[in-house]
């Protein structure tokens, strides 16, 4: 299928629109999955680990931070630990939710997408026109 160099900047637009459109959705879709998978403890504890600006740095990737001491301390108790454990197994918890983040973004990132490829060439058929 011929495509424009310029449709791939389209897509990538499209997408990045309509994911913040959708993000209501999204963090519904996000908030039942780990509603069926953490305990109402396990849900609390990462609450409150997940607000510790040294954890938040851990996930970024940051080797040196370190979780507060009252964070690590949440974290050695059985709902911290269970919610550790869940955390790292998270792509078996998130897999299923992906299908349905992307019922949710692909009909709106298209429409996006081809308003952006129509609109572009209108244009180009209007300058040709003109020549």
């Amino acid at each position: 299928m011929k495509t424009r160099p310029e449709w791939k900047a389209y897509l990538s637009d499209a997408l990045k629109e309509e994911f913040r459109h959708d993000m209501p959705a999204i963090e519904r879709i996000f908030g039942r999955t780990l509603a069926k998978t953490l305990t109402i403890e396990e849900l609390r504890v990462g609450n409150s680990a997940l607000r510790d600006p040294a954890l938040q740095a851990a996930l970024r990737g940051q080797a040196n931070a370190r979780p507060s001491r009252e964070t690590q301390k949440l974290l050695q108790t059985a709902a911290g630990q269970s919610f550790l454990t869940k955390l790292r197994a998270s792509n078996t918890m998130l897999d299923p939710m992906l299908d349905e983040v992307m019922i949710e973004l692909a009909p709106g990132a298209l429409r996006r997408f081809a308003d952006k490829v129509d609109a572009d060439e209108a244009e180009r058929r209007a300058a040709q026109a003109v020549k």
